[in-house]
């Protein structure tokens, strides 16, 4: 054999055993950048089952709230339904707050008045700390209903009227000493003449900041 012979079979050796080498280090960095990728998503899986059982943990919650709400709003309804005698409102009604009803005829404002108060209850009882609004009942015995209806409506506000609930009821007629109950109320009487809503003395009073308010662009 030649020398160049020889030197072409030492170069085809070498070549061989480069090509091992080359081979041998793509196989371990492919591997090293799977269990890169694998560790990368076994996080990826861990962060999402934590986050999902965060919010699973969430909606058990707010669905035991929910159905907290939904029991509670069945029972107020369920006893002003029976103490007005409103026998004509399907009581499956008041299974879910989201569902509606009323009532027919002279009932319709007593059905009204008696949603409104109980959904006033409702969020003083699960949201204590959310703001509260001032609510105006303008003059609810003034519906076409008779006399005792009209009395009860106001006995029932009276008896939910308090400083922390903030109702503001208008009546016309009203006679305080006609109710049995304790009224825990402020009870204003207005006795101005009639279509004069502010006596002489306050509207000079307080004429400035009467303008000024319906200046007000």
């Amino acid at each position: 054999m030649s020398l160049l012979e020889e030197y072409e079979v030492k170069l085809n050796m070498s070549s061989a055993q480069v090509n091992d080498v080359l081979r041998h280090k793509g196989f371990i960095e492919v591997r090293d950048s799977l269990l890169t990728e694998m560790g990368e998503l076994k996080r990826s899986l861990e962060k999402i089952k934590t986050d999902s059982d965060a919010l699973g943990k969430k909606k058990r919650e707010y669905d035991a709230a929910k159905r907290a709400i939904n029991n509670r709003y069945y029972e107020l309804l369920i006893c002003d339904k029976t103490n007005f005698g409103l026998s004509e409102i399907d009581e499956k009604k008041f299974e879910n707050i989201t569902r509606r009803f009323t009532a027919s005829g002279s009932n319709k404002p007593i059905a009204t008045v008696m949603w409104y108060i109980n959904l006033i209850k409702l969020k003083s009882e699960f949201n204590p700390g959310a703001i509260k609004f001032p609510i105006v009942f303008d003059s609810p015995n003034n519906a076409e209903t008779d006399d005792v209806k009209k009395h009860e409506l106001l006995a029932y506000l009276l008896k939910n009227a308090t400083e922390e609930n903030q109702l503001i009821i208008s009546a016309i007629g009203f006679d305080e000493h006609s109710f049995d109950q304790d009224i825990q109320c402020n009870v204003i009487s207005l006795i101005n003449e009639k279509y004069h809503l502010m006596s002489e003395s306050e509207f000079d009073q307080h004429c400035s900041l009467l303008l000024e308010l319906c200046n007000k662009q």
